[in-house]
């Protein structure tokens, strides 16, 4: 029933594929074990992750591990350390192939699978997560710049390969049933992390006055 609909938009129809070809093929991954490894650069910053106001988990002192409920809606990220800037991220679920997904067969196999997608209980979160702190304060506007600027390019470049290979499976199909969800996804997650990083640029004080903080 073309994946539910919108109901499984950005990224439900992908996680059934996945599973149907898992069960046929033997090659299902394990599932996600609902806990996410969180390195911090510099290390030794809390963490906590938040849903709409309400705490999900602390880790005090980075790297170390939470763990974050299954869910259909995303979550942030806030790390702050001595000398730091407090640093927000935006994690939003994806599929995990490793789920059991509802087949839409009959009445009953889609109130499962709309069931599934409403309680988020067939995403995960990314398992992984590096974040980087700016300090708190730069000398001058070309040091802050020096610090953002290879960063941003990474992004860029991190984000476009993603784009690439996502468009692979497109070759000879139309983009619309195939890749539209992923590079969705993926365009979400670059905007999360741009916005992130453009906010910490803005945050960040300079002691040669602060008259020089403002954007180029």
């Amino acid at each position: 029933m073309a994946c539910l609909l919108s109901l499984l938009a950005l990224g439900g129809c992908i996680a059934g594929t996945i599973h149907v070809i898992g069960r046929a093929t033997g090659l299902k991954p394990p599932a996600w074990d609902g806990y996410v490894q969180v390195a911090t650069e510099p290390p030794g910053q809390r963490c906590t992750a938040e849903r709409d106001g309400q705490v999900l988990a602390v880790l005090a002192a980075t790297p170390g591990r939470l763990e974050i409920p299954r869910s259909a809606f995303p979550y942030e990220m806030r790390c702050v350390g001595p000398g730091t800037l407090e640093t927000v991220h935006v994690f939003r679920p994806e599929p995990d192939p490793g789920a059991f997904v509802p087949l839409p067969t009959g009445v009953v196999g889609i109130a499962m699978l709309t069931a599934a997608v409403a309680s988020g209980s067939i995403n995960r979160f990314p398992p992984e997560v590096a974040i980087v702190s700016p300090p708190a304060e730069f000398d001058d506007a070309a040091a802050r710049d020096a610090w953002f600027a290879p960063r941003a390019a990474a992004i860029a470049a991190r984000f476009g390969e993603q784009e690439r290979e996502a468009r692979q499976p497109c070759l000879g199909q139309p983009e619309s049933t195939v890749c539209e969800p992923r590079l969705a996804q993926i365009a979400l997650r670059r905007a999360d992390v741009e916005a992130s990083l453009a906010a910490q640029r803005a945050a960040v004080r300079l002691a040669s006055g602060p008259e020089l903080a403002r954007a180029d």
